[in-house]
């Protein structure tokens, strides 16, 4: 191990067949300081003659997470090099989880809320049986989540899949977009007709946002139900 050698310190995957590539995700969450400030991906069918398609920057990095997307492309290896050092001149350059993707990388939202019995987490892990919950009734206009981007996308509209638990979606509430997490602006209110069996499926004219924030503005229709997400989904679409 050694410090990142501008140019020459390289990191190389081969897929072992030719496939469609358009994205790359590096995961170093644990490892925050070691991604280079900038690099240079190159793709190759042949691992010989290699194509730039994408450089990146720190503006790019966020809490050690790198995501880079290109105009997909048929290829076979996959190839990274570190044209700077880390924030940290001296660190070594390592990748705690890469992952590549035919189209563009899915945005990797982190959640909070304002309170939760169930884990904010399982409302996006894929499974409709687990549920973040608030973990009492409903105190309106102070249930909510959080979902964090970290990188500014197009937003357009969400879903709430509380199919399993169908009485848990207040019966009216709203949604706001952040850019920078202090200052939001609504973009969406919903009611009780919106919600059918235990879905609420909401859409509103696409805007650039890093944070997206759902409020119970009443309790569910049985009113000493918990506020519950059994799967949040957000449409949203790289810039």
């Amino acid at each position: 191990m050694q410090a990142v050698i501008p140019n020459s310190t390289f990191f190389q995957i081969d897929t072992r067949v030719s496939q469609v590539i358009g994205a790359l995700r590096i995961n170093n969450g644990s490892f925050a300081g070691d991604i280079p400030a900038t690099g240079t991906v190159y793709v190759s069918a042949d691992g010989s003659s290699f194509i730039q398609v994408k450089q990146w920057t720190s503006t790019d990095i966020v809490s050690g997470i790198l995501t880079v997307n290109w105009p997909p492309a048929t290829a076979r290896y996959v190839k990274l090099v570190a044209t700077s050092t880390p924030a940290v001149s001296s660190n070594w350059f390592s990748i705690g989880e890469i992952v590549l993707f035919s189209g563009s990388a899915p945005v990797l939202w982190s959640l909070t809320a304002s309170d939760g019995a169930g884990g904010v987490s399982a409302a996006q892990d894929g499974n409709l049986a687990t549920r973040w919950t608030s973990g009492g009734a409903i105190a309106p206009n102070s249930s909510y989540l959080i979902a964090d981007a970290h990188l500014s996308y197009s937003v357009s509209g969400m879903m709430i899949d509380d199919s399993h638990f169908q009485g848990d979606v207040p019966q009216t509430g709203d949604v706001l977009t952040s850019t920078d997490g202090t200052n939001y602006t609504l973009v969406k209110q919903w009611v009780a007709g919106d919600i059918v069996a235990g879905m609420l499926d909401l859409h509103w004219s696409a805007v650039q946002a890093r944070y997206l924030k759902v409020v119970a503005t009443s309790t569910p229709a049985v009113s000493s139900n918990w506020f519950s997400i059994g799967e949040l989904v957000i449409y949203s679409a790289f810039p």
